[in-house]
C-alpha cells in the first residue's frame, strides 16, 4: 500500500497505530564519524529512515513515515499491520493514537547489531 503524505494520512485516517523507532546507537556513530559511514565492505552504511522504508514496505494498508534522523515515526492504519510491522522491526511498545499525536516518548530503542540485521533483511546490506 502506499506511503501517505503525513498531513494527509492524519486528515484520513482519525484512528491510526504508531511505531515509534529510536536508533540510538546510529545517533552515537553519527556523532563521531565525519561524512557518510562505511561498512567494512566499503558500501555506504544505510540510514535509520532507509531501513525503515525498505522494512515499511511489507505494510498492506495505508502508512506515513516521519523521520527524525536516529528517531522514525511510522503511522499505520490498521492495527494488525501495526503489531506486525513492530514486531518486524523488534519495537515491542506501539499505540494508538485516536486523533492525536503521536508521541517519541514510547520509542523502542534499537541497538546497532539490529539496525544491521534489518538492514540485510531488507536487501540494503
Amino acid at each position: 500500500m502506499p506511503n501517505v503524505q503525513w498531513n494527509k494520512f492524519i486528515d484520513t485516517h482519525k484512528t491510526r497505530f504508531c511505531v515509534t523507532i529510536y536508533f540510538s546507537d546510529y545517533l552515537e556513530l553519527r556523532k563521531r564519524v565525519k561524512g557518510p559511514i562505511m561498512t567494512k565492505d566499503g558500501k555506504e552504511f544505510p540510514t535509520p529512515n532507509a531501513v525503515t522504508k525498505a522494512m515499511a514496505k511489507a505494510i498492506k494498508c495505508d502508512y506515513t513515515i516521519k523521520s527524525g534522523g536516529a528517531e522514525q515515526i511510522v503511522m499505520i492504519a490498521e492495527k494488525e499491520e501495526a503489531a506486525a510491522f513492530a514486531k518486524a522491526v523488534g519495537a515491542k511498545r506501539w499505540m494508538q493514537s485516536d486523533g492525536k499525536p503521536c508521541l517519541a516518548t514510547n520509542s523502542a530503542r534499537i541497538s546497532h547489531e539490529v539496525m544491521v540485521g534489518l538492514a540485510k533483511t531488507a536487501r540494503l546490506m
